[in-house]
């Protein structure tokens, strides 16, 4: 997919180069524009290539920003050398470790390097019912504990927590259990 996408882009670029550059005459343009007008059929595969070119471009945008994402991270000295743990790493070890909370049903953590230290910001979704002050404080509590005792990160700016939504549980269907038996049996000698 990337090679079609490299290869399409660099070909569109040779053509508005030049277009630009008046190596591509004039008339050769307005035909290929007439074309595109011709029939509905053109102008659905221009207007597909055109969303597909920039389905690619977010793409490319997307994962730019996800590589910067996992190049970042915090970094402290070890006897033996370096440790660097990404932000990626942070957030997914966060996750883990808040799904231990039963009142929790999800949490999307993001880990952001300050000045004064890590921030972690928590999206959460929890369970009704809950409370939400205990339900908050054990999430943060449980956090700020972890990455300093497990992970060994010991510049916590803050960790936040935004309940974005409180979800009912959903009840259980009644199981049909089996009939039970309320007679009795008697065991007789066989005949």
């Amino acid at each position: 997919m990337r090679i079609i996408s490299v290869i399409m882009t660099l070909l569109i670029g040779l053509i508005l180069a030049g277009i630009g550059a008046q190596m591509v005459p004039e008339a050769q343009v307005r035909e290929w524009v007439g074309l595109v007008y011709e029939n509905s059929a053109n102008l659905l595969i221009v207007g597909l290539s055109g969303v597909v070119l920039i389905l690619i471009v977010l793409s490319g945008i997307y994962s730019f920003f996800r590589k910067l994402r996992e190049k970042k991270g915090v970094t402290f000295a070890n006897p033996d050398g370096q440790v660097k743990i990404t932000l990626l790493a942070i957030e997914d070890f966060i996750r883990r470790s808040v799904s231990e909370i039963k009142e929790v049903k999800y949490l999307k953590p993001k880990a952001e390097i300050r000045k004064k230290g890590v921030r972690i910001l928590n999206k959460v979704t929890l369970w009704s019912g809950a409370n939400l002050p205990e339900v908050s404080n054990n999430i943060q509590s449980l956090i700020r504990k972890r990455l300093e005792e497990i992970l060994g990160i010991e510049n916590i700016d803050s960790v936040n927590v935004f309940v974005t939504k409180i979800m009912p549980r959903k009840k259980k269907a009644k199981e049909e259990a089996e009939p039970s038996f309320t007679g009795s049996i008697e065991y007789g000698e066989g005949n």
